[in-house]
């Protein structure tokens, strides 16, 4: 600030349209300041921000009172709700790798007793809590990203309605695991909610969960779906799964059509053992067994790498979580940021449910927010491999844009995504417009000048008065064109003759 007072001012910032956080700030005379502006993010993804400073009288320049950039905001901490019919093997071995991941924050409640188990003693005299099932699901629910049901049917701990509940809150984008066990995916009307959201029909055999030995397999989705392709090397990867064997699973009626089998099992029936969805803005997984711990225990107990267990599972939470690495459909952009005027290359990538690439799509680019006064016309863009294609745009009005790249094929919509560049004239000068003291005192050094404070000396700042002339007329006059020129003449030829003959020369 190169006023003379004290400036009282304050730095806005903005995410989109709307006005995050005020930070008033003071800036003494000649001197910068330092600002840290810290908010709360409400929702995960990429978005647009710019700090913006208001204008006043006499700036040099407006073009640094703001700055636009992009911004992904990740989730810091999943925030998981873990619930087991029983304590078991399986439950034991996947609570060590949630507690593994430091992102977890996991809430576990587990079921030691029943309503047919007689205690032989006062409640008031037992340690176990509750079931908090009100608490759960009317109130905390939302602030849940992941639920785990783990061989567990809730009919006698919860009313119906917080089953329904659990659904609505998949539907509106949150995340269920559930995984067998003799108390899973048993036909009831209790579970009808929970049923209609997971990616297979419950059977009607009673019991559903075999204890047979099985041998798994995966399927040709399962070997491009992200969260069972563990190694790069397919025919690696294939093997790692057919290694395993389990001794017991939950038989069910049927995939649903829209369910994704991942892995499959070899006994009679519908083959599934894990199987995804994506319903409304959430996804589900059904793993159809309580015995995935033996891939662990078994492994290890063998000397062999055991990784592979805690890397499926943390695969699947992220999946789960849409992570942006796992999309299906995906834009992205060279570069953050170009000169206005340069051209512009985004790509963007178009899979199926299964993971596989889709030829032929009809992909369009859109803006869905760019500089006020910009107009953007939608345009087409070009396949350059399978599932793979280009857009290729010339921007140039200054500021931030949202595009967005949707693909269609044969009238179904394939999905959508967005990114974010900022087009800005990259200028050191714009940056820093202020004043350098210790540059301007080296150069007035080097020049034989001063540097003297205006506030400090105003008097010792003086100035000669100069005396101006003004030329009004121009007239050339010849140098031999006049008397004296040839007076001048005469008397220097005159002068020669007369001393030459004065000292006898010829």
């Amino acid at each position: 600030w190169l006023g003379e007072t004290k400036l009282e001012t304050a730095l806005q910032l903005w995410q989109e349209d709307k006005l995050v956080v005020t930070k008033p700030i003071q800036v003494e005379p000649n001197k910068e300041a330092r600002v840290e502006i810290e908010f709360i993010p409400q929702e995960v993804g990429r978005f647009l921000f710019e700090l913006k400073l208001p204008i006043y009288k006499d700036e040099v320049s407006l073009e640094n009172n703001h700055r636009t950039f992009p911004l992904t905001i990740l989730r810091d901490r999943i925030r998981a709700l873990y619930i087991v019919g029983n304590p078991s093997w399986d439950e034991k071995f996947l609570r060590q790798v949630l507690k593994k991941n430091p992102l977890v924050d996991l809430v576990s409640f587990y079921i030691l007793r029943d309503y047919y188990n007689d205690p032989r003693a006062d409640e008031e005299e037992l340690a176990l809590i509750p079931f908090p099932t009100n608490e759960l699901f009317n109130k905390e629910l939302p602030s849940f990203d992941l639920v785990i049901f783990q061989n567990f049917f809730g009919a006698e701990y919860m009313l119906p309605g917080y089953i329904q509940a659990l659904a609505s809150y998949v539907q509106n984008g949150g995340a269920l695991i559930y995984i067998g066990g003799p108390k899973a995916f048993l036909k009831n009307r209790f579970n009808d909610p929970l049923e209609e959201i997971l990616p297979v029909d419950f059977s009607f055999t009673i019991p559903n969960y075999k204890e047979d030995k099985i041998k798994l397999r995966i399927t040709e989705s399962g070997k491009e779906h992200p969260i069972t392709r563990l190694l790069e090397d397919e025919q690696g990867n294939e093997r790692l799964w057919e290694k395993l064997e389990l001794s017991g699973y939950n038989s069910v009626l049927r995939v649903k059509e829209d369910g994704v089998v991942l892995v499959e099992h070899n006994q009679a029936g519908a083959k599934g053992l894990i199987v995804v969805r994506e319903v409304g803005k959430g996804r589900v997984m059904a793993v159809m067994t309580d015995d995935l711990w033996r891939w662990h225990f078994q492994i290890e107990g063998k000397g062999q790498e055991s990784r592979f267990y805690q890397l499926f599972w943390e695969r699947a939470v992220r999946w789960l979580m849409k992570d942006p690495e796992m999309k299906r459909v995906s834009l992205s952009s060279v570069r953050e940021k170009y000169e206005p005027g340069e051209p512009v290359q985004l790509f963007f990538s178009v899979q199926d449910k299964f993971y596989l690439p889709i030829s032929g799509a009809k992909v369009i680019i859109r803006s869905m927010k760019s500089p006020e006064g910009c107009d953007f016309e939608p345009k087409a863009g070009t396949e350059i491999a399978p599932g793979k294609y280009r857009f290729e745009l010339v921007l140039d009005c200054s500021g931030g844009y949202r595009l967005e790249a949707s693909a269609e094929k044969e009238g179904l919509t394939l999905g959508a995504d967005q990114e974010i560049i900022v087009i800005e004239r990259e200028s050191e000068e714009l940056k820093d417009l202020s004043l350098k003291p210790k540059f301007l005192e080296l150069l007035t050094e080097a020049l034989g000048g001063k540097v003297l404070s205006l506030k400090q000396s105003p008097d010792r700042i003086k100035f000669r008065d100069l005396k101006l002339e003004e030329l009004t007329e121009v007239k050339d006059i010849p140098i031999w064109n006049n008397w004296t020129s040839f007076g001048l003449l005469v008397f220097l030829i005159s002068l020669v003759w007369i001393l030459r003959r004065y000292y006898g020369l010829s």
